[in-house]
């Protein structure tokens, strides 16, 4: 690291392309407007705002892009895809007409694997109107394959058809797009999520509905401006918050053109602040060399949960593999 250290030059406006033998990249969609925690009627509003409409990615994505130097069982070696919700018009169906209200942030949707095409145009949209963020990290040969077996456990599992936060997902429980993209980011680094990048609020219990003989008024989580005190009142909900996820892998990276590469793992805190493409491909060899040099990813996934496939394994991993590689 303290050799790529002195490498702070000027830009390059090239755009970046595959550049490390095997990487992962975190894509984040930031939403129009930030999704607010302070409060049940902060969440409500600030969530309701950006549901409005037809928008492509109503309260922000995340989608990871793995690329592999060798493929895996399927023969493919390049994936592109994100935790969805199977109908995105639903989480407002369910708060506004079946009024189940903060209960939607426990609610199982019906979730899937995006198609690599839809994602490639969401990101395509994304970047045009400047709500696009890619983090890339390079990765050792183990680890990017450890990442394809994850997802083909997820996909054989059936895990993908479950979508929401507060979810288990390293046993297969399911989850939602930031918490199934840092599971790779972990898988590739070893580095443990932070807690602070995590959202932890009671939410009470009188804003839970059930949509049978519990309904909430959307007027009652407008509102209600504190969350819960007590778990006896309270129900706790943790799931990553997208912004804060996003702000740490933009601080913790180096900036490529309007890419960043997230170099901490390969040992050592110093790291450059800009690179030029043309001294980031003269030294790919090397952060590949450093990245072979990560221990072995040694964790197993012995997944809990199990749920009905809705399709054969080979046409998932049809639809989420790119095609054409960089």
């Amino acid at each position: 690291m303290r050799l790529l250290s002195l490498l702070i030059i000027l830009l390059s406006g090239t755009t970046m392309a595959k550049t490390f033998k095997n990487e992962i990249k975190f894509h984040t969609i930031t939403p129009r407007i930030k999704i607010r925690w302070n409060s049940p009627a902060t969440l409500a509003s600030t969530a309701g705002i950006n549901s409005m409409g037809n928008d492509y990615a109503p309260i922000g994505h995340f989608a990871v892009e793995i690329n592999c130097e060798q493929p895996n069982k399927y023969g493919i070696n390049h994936v592109l895809t994100g935790m969805e919700r199977a109908d995105k018009a639903e989480s407002r169906k369910i708060v506004l007409e079946k009024k189940i209200g903060l209960g939607s942030l426990f609610y199982n949707f019906p979730g899937d694997l995006q198609n690599a095409d839809s994602t490639a145009e969401e990101l395509r949209q994304a970047k045009e109107a400047g709500r696009l963020t890619t983090v890339t990290v390079p990765t050792s040969a183990e680890r990017c394959q450890k990442a394809m077996d994850f997802i083909d456990q997820w996909i054989e599992q059936g895990s993908y058809t479950i979508y929401g936060g507060n979810k288990k997902v390293a046993l297969g429980e399911g989850s939602g797009c930031a918490d199934f993209a840092l599971e790779f980011f972990t898988i590739a680094t070893s580095v443990v999520v932070p807690d602070d990048l995590l959202v932890k609020v009671l939410v009470p219990n009188k804003l839970i509905g059930d949509s049978k003989n519990k309904k909430i008024k959307y007027s009652n989580i407008l509102t209600t401006f504190k969350w819960g005190k007590s778990t006896k009142t309270s129900k706790l909900y943790v799931t990553p918050d997208s912004n804060r996820v996003r702000e740490y892998l933009y601080l913790n990276a180096t900036q490529i053109d309007d890419n960043y590469v997230y170099l901490r793992h390969l040992g050592g805190k110093e790291r450059p602040k800009m690179l030029a493409m043309d001294a980031v491909s003269f030294f790919s060899d090397y952060i590949d060399s450093q990245a072979e040099l990560l221990p072995e990813y040694k964790k197993s996934y012995d997944f809990e949960f199990s749920y009905p496939q809705r399709e054969e394994s080979s046409k998932t991993w049809e639809r989420i593999s790119v095609k054409e590689l960089n």
